[in-house]
């Protein structure tokens, strides 16, 4: 019981403020709420008691109480009352990862039903979901890279945006993975104090982009697909924790 008690609070405790106010003009309209009609004006008050009363002014009587205490329930319900408190870490966790998606047309090979691009929405989908902390950005590139979603905390936002993904809106054809590294590198630097990290899905680099893919100073996984195995493997688990 004590510690219900220690633990109770108010979420949204500036709402209590207005419990006063709600009384005071409460009881600065009494005077017309206990009013009995055009007797007050015609009747000295001391004689009005002898007069015939109805059962409506019992009530009238008690109408700013009930106002009060309508009021006063109101409020406190909209501040929020809570008997659990969670523990509010002092300094949020913060990981950010960037998704560059390779959107080349290779990606519409159909050598695993129904094309590697659904494929790979399928499995991005599922990272998304086991992402519960932290920022997740998109970026998809073909002969040029362009962000798709910014840094965002909610997973759900970037993952309403795999249907439309397609090598047909990419306005220059190619498949320049230097640039989509280079592009999710820029995000994650002007991400303040998150550590962060890029997750490449690609079914292929050049070999002049290689080097230029490793020499980004970012930790870097891969969600790569392997066509001769038919196979998309599995991101390396032991340079992520999700």
């Amino acid at each position: 019981m004590e510690t219900i008690i220690s633990e109770f609070h108010f979420l949204r405790p500036l709402w209590l403020l207005a419990v006063p106010l709600v009384w005071c003009m409460v009881f600065m309209l009494r005077k017309k709420l206990w009013q009995k009609g055009d007797w007050d004006k015609e009747v000295e008050s001391h004689l009005l008691e002898f007069l015939a009363t109805s059962p409506s002014q019992h009530k009238r009587k008690l109408l700013p109480w009930v106002m009060c205490l309508a009021g006063t329930l109101l409020l406190l319900s909209m501040a929020g009352p809570v008997w659990q408190k969670k523990p509010q870490p002092l300094i949020k966790k913060s990981q950010a990862r960037v998704l560059v998606l390779d959107l080349s047309f290779s990606m519409l090979a159909a050598d695993v039903k129904p094309t590697r691009i659904d494929r790979v929405r399928f499995k991005l989908e599922d990272l998304l979901n086991n992402f519960s902390e932290g920022e997740t950005a998109l970026v998809g590139y073909a002969g040029e890279a362009f962000i798709i979603s910014p840094l965002t905390h909610d997973a759900n936002t970037v993952s309403a945006l795999l249907p439309g993904l397609h090598p047909n809106i990419m306005p220059v054809p190619g498949s320049r993975a230097d640039l989509g590294v280079e592009l999710a590198s820029n995000l994650l630097s002007r991400s303040i104090g998150s550590q962060g990290h890029i997750i490449l899905v690609t079914d292929g680099i050049e070999e002049s982009e290689i080097s230029a893919v490793k020499n980004v100073q970012v930790p870097m996984n891969f969600l790569y697909w392997q066509s001769e195995q038919k196979q998309v493997h599995r991101l390396l688990l032991e340079l992520v924790v999700f």
